[in-house]
């Protein structure tokens, strides 16, 4: 029988970016530092559809008590999604990105990053960009970016912001990364935006704060991030504003704002009942 870390390396690697195995067994170090082995059985368990408290202990014959208390420690830690339908919580297991990677973002630690990013280079990073429909894509904020053609509304910053209920910020896990490392970084922190069920998620694990629609605006405004653009950001907008993006994804609830574009994720799961 395989070992426990690798059936859940096998669980992961099926679910939408993967998570291949490597020479070196970096991968299995990640999950060894994020799941005991009762974590992984019950990740391993469940189904990928959400799922109610009663209904995962009745597929692995537990207590259902004991049950709620597991899949909220394991959803509080980021390694199963939590998705409320009225006041009862429903649990699924998520990819490793976007999803239990991201969701580190308040547990990061010098050696959960070395090993991160040892996998990314020697494994994760190639399945990362290597599916043929792209994962996240770069879109226009809509004051001048495409200044010769019109921006589709599935590519209006605004216009996407406008349609969601609730709305969190979090701080850029990528830029808490860089200075974790020692290295400066002069954004702002906070320009992570959540939607709908993942700003529940966010906020209920402490990840982030709810905003309201015009702070999310401001956020990411053509003004506020051309106030924190660097040399190297001017080239990549002078760049990105020559070319127009005519391709059309799907989209989830997650936008990252960097300092001239957003970056809007896109999943090839049925991640959240909330995702189009």
């Amino acid at each position: 029988m395989a070992d426990i870390y690798e059936q859940l390396r096998a669980r992961l690697d099926e679910m939408a970016t993967g998570y291949p195995a490597t020479e070196g067994g970096v991968e299995i170090r990640i999950l060894r530092q994020l799941f005991t082995e009762e974590d992984a059985a019950l990740f391993l368990a469940m189904e990928l559809k959400p799922r109610t408290v009663p209904e995962v202990a009745a597929r692995v014959q537990a207590e259902p008590e004991a049950m709620a208390v597991r899949l909220e420690d394991m959803a509080r830690r980021g390694l199963v999604f939590r998705l409320k339908d009225g006041d009862e919580p429903r649990y699924f297991p998520i990819p490793f990105i976007v999803g239990i990677y991201e969701f580190q973002l308040n547990n990061l630690s010098p050696e959960l990053l070395k090993d991160i990013s040892e996998y990314y280079l020697s494994g994760l990073g190639a399945t990362f960009h290597g599916s043929k429909t792209p994962h996240r894509r770069s879109i226009p904020i809509s004051t001048g970016i495409v200044p010769d053609g019109p921006i589709a509304p599935y590519d209006d910053a605004e216009a996407i912001i406008r349609t969601k209920k609730r709305i969190a910020v979090a701080e850029c896990f990528c830029r808490k990364a860089v200075r974790m490392y020692g290295k400066t970084c002069t954004h702002p922190l906070e320009t992570c935006l959540q939607f709908d069920s993942f700003a529940d998620y966010y906020v209920e694990n402490g990840l982030a704060r709810y905003i309201s629609m015009d702070e999310a605006l401001a956020t990411v405004s053509y003004t506020h991030l051309r106030a924190h653009e660097t040399v190297l950001d001017l080239v990549c907008r002078l760049l990105l504003e020559k070319k127009k993006n005519n391709i059309k994804n799907k989209h989830s609830n997650v936008i990252t704002t960097n300092t001239h574009h957003f970056t809007y994720y896109t999943y090839h799961t049925n991640y959240t009942s909330e995702t189009t």
